[in-house]
Parts: structure tokens; sequence; C-alpha cells
């Protein structure tokens, strides 16, 4: 059969209705998802939506019935370096931008802060209503200071803005403390059979003195000396009085974790007293060291694939820690016995040597990257048993590939 232009013509328009008529069809009946949002949080998505929209109507009934409208022209107020205990005086400042009165109501005053109005307060539009307030500062930090401030308060006000029914109106503040430390915390790494020593400045930018009566270690064995700093260094410091903590401690067996605390009564020579506290943290290092830019303080260090016959030799530092030099320095062991390693002292720094590593004449084919041939070079002092240390080695050794 054979259709004429104009049939032709009355098909394909007719296919083109029914294809449109059909995704219409099938788009009235499926449920309208906004795309890329988890089928989890389409609850969320409503109820954001429906908050936008709201918000949106309520502009709109706003412009058109000139309603009052808030805008915070001075909602935060920041208090840097602010002395302890002492007096502060600052102010808020709400604008009515809208056409008719703003209604504000304040909420709970927080301690510390006095001057602020209680009753309700009429704003007429265009004016600012300013809320002058005195504030005491805290004798000392009162949170935590994760955003740098040591104080925050915040007052609630109550407002009958339908775009803005409550604000929040904060006060931030930053305290010079009574005294501080220059740094955190103590650190200490300590080479095993030697004394512990560690340091660290107590200052004060506000007392003249800075007197420790005395102190408690957690430790018993730890001793402290207080020394006094000179003029350059309490102006570098930028403050009136500041001490040097010295804490001292006999020998620490190899390998020893460090985690201890000390406190401190500090006086200004006056009325105040305080209690400071400061962590030591630490460990006593290895007597014997291994030093190299291809070393992992992990696994080591990886010869990689190594084919018999081979001639490449790997070497890194070998440092043997403490006052007193090695006796018998020497390579105690190594695995697997397909190698060979040797000790060669560094004349320009004493205390190094070389280590050289190389395959045996006899080698056989082995894998030593761990389970169950474990590599390892071990070194020490054959006079001092107590002193040695050993390191990973990981690799493996092939047949030599001869070329064709």
């Amino acid at each position: 059969m054979r259709f004429s232009s104009h049939s032709r013509f009355i098909w394909f328009f007719g296919s083109v209705f029914i294809f449109i008529f059909s995704a219409v069809g099938i788009a009235a009946l499926t449920t309208n998802r906004p795309w890329g949002v988890p089928e989890q949080q389409l609850d969320l998505y409503d109820e954001l939506m429906a908050k936008s929209d709201q918000r949106d109507l309520l502009v709109k009934i706003s412009k058109a019935t000139g309603a009052a409208k808030l805008f915070l022209k001075k909602p935060t107020v920041l208090f840097e370096d602010a002395l302890p205990n002492s007096e502060a005086t600052g102010e808020f400042q709400i604008q009515n931008e809208g056409g008719k009165p703003l209604s504000l109501e304040i909420g709970s005053v927080p301690e510390g802060i006095s001057g602020i109005q209680s009753e309700k307060v009429i704003v007429e539009p265009g004016e600012i209503h300013t809320m002058p307030f005195r504030y005491t500062v805290p004798d000392e930090a009162v949170q935590s200071k994760d955003d740098g401030w040591d104080a925050r308060s915040s007052i609630k006000v109550k407002t009958d803005d339908p775009l803005s029914p409550e604000v929040t109106l904060q006060i931030y503040t930053s305290i010079v403390p009574h005294w501080q430390w220059t740094a955190q915390r103590l650190e200490a790494t300590v080479v095993p059979g030697e004394p512990l020593e560690s340091k660290i400045i107590l200052m004060s930018r506000l007392y003249e003195h800075t007197l420790i009566t005395k102190y408690e270690a957690t430790d018993p064995a730890m001793i402290v000396d207080i020394e006094s700093v000179g003029t350059k260094v309490l102006s570098d410091l930028e403050a009136k009085s500041a001490v040097i903590v010295k804490v001292n401690r006999p020998s620490l067996k190899e390998n020893t974790l460090i985690n201890e605390s000390l406190t401190f009564s500090v006086e200004n020579g006056e009325s105040v007293s305080k209690t400071m506290t400061i962590p030591l943290v630490g460990r006593a290092r290895d007597r014997v060291i291994f030093s190299g830019p291809n070393i992992h303080q992990a696994t080591g260090f990886e010869l990689g694939t190594i084919q018999l016959q081979s001639e490449d030799t790997w070497s890194f530092i070998v440092r043997f820690l403490g006052e007193e030099p090695p006796k018998e320095p020497a390579v105690l062991d190594i695995e697997p016995k397909v190698f060979q390693a040797e000790l060669t002292p560094q004349k320009r720094s004493p205390g190094a040597y070389r280590l050289t590593i190389r395959l045996a004449d006899d080698a056989k084919p082995i894998s030593f990257s761990g389970f169950p041939h474990q590599g390892y070079v071990e070194v020490g002092d054959r006079a001092n048993p107590g002193v040695s240390n050993w390191m990973p080695i990981t690799g493996e050794v092939i047949p030599r590939i001869t070329e064709r």
C-alpha cells in the first residue's frame, strides 16, 4: 500500500501528538522529586521550602502594609584584652526601617550586665534605639577558647517584626590572664641514661611580681628550679614580670613515655594568688637511631627487587646518642642471611656511622617483606648489651634475568 504525501503528513503529526499526550499523562501520575535530593532528606527539603515560601509571603505582606521592620545596626559588642574584674561600657543599636512603630521586649539579662531597661520599648519608624550597658569583666576565662574568646554573653529580644520575631544581642570578651605560660605544655625528648631537662616561662602582664611559693609534680623524681629573667626578655614578652621554670629528672629507661604534670602556687606579692598547672609530655628516645631519605618510620628501608649477582649497595646513617660513644659498635644481626652489612665511622660526626648493605656471593632467591620471612638489620654496642636497635628491611631476591 502506498500513501500520498498528505497522508504521510497526517500520520507524522498524529504520532507526535500521541507521544506528547503520553508524556504529559505519565508526568501527571509521577511524584515531583527535586533533582539531587536523597530520598531520606525529602521531608527536610519540603520543610525548608515551606519555610522559604512562608518568609516570601511575610516579606510581601510587610511591604504591602508598611509593617515595622527591624535592622540590627549594632548587635555585637567586643571587649578585647579586658582586665579581669574591671568595668567596661558598651551599647547595642536597633533601627526600625519599616513604616509602623516597632515593639521591643528585652528578655532576661545575664549576670554581670547592668543598665539595660527591661520594660517594653517602642521604636518609631526611621529611629534608632540605643541600649547602653555596663559590663563587669569576669576574673578569668569562663568558657573554652575555641573561637578565641574567654567569655560570651547573650540577650534575647522579642519584637513584633513578622520577619524577625526574636533576635540575639551578643557580648564577646577576651580577658588578660593573671598569669600565663609561654607554651601550652612542656616537651622533652630524652636520651636514655641521661637526665631529663625542660624549661618554660611563666609571665604576667598585670603584676610587677611573679612569685612561685610551692609546686607539686605527678612524678616525685622531678626537681624544679626557678630563675629570674632579664629586662630584654620582659620587653620581648611585653610582660611586667616573669620567671623561668626549669624541670629536671634523673635518667629514664629506653622508650619510656613521659606524660606528667606540674602544679604551681603563684602569688603577686600582695593579695592575688592562683594555681597554675602545666603538662609535661615526651619520650625517652632509642640510644641507636637510623636516618636516611628513604627510611620510612613504620616500614623501615625498602630494598626492592634484587637480582642474584647484583653488585648494588644500599647505605644510610646510624647514630649512637648520648655523651659516651659506643665502645664496640657493630652490626649485631641481619636477616635474611643473603645480605652482608658493615659499619664505617664518620670522622666529621662523632657517634655516627655509615651502614652499608650488599648482596652476598652465595645468596639465594627469597622474599623478605613479611611472613614467613621478616627482614631486618640490628646495630648496637657489643660492650653494652642495652644499647642497640633494629630496623625492618623489605624486598625480594630473584634469579638473575639473562638477556636473549
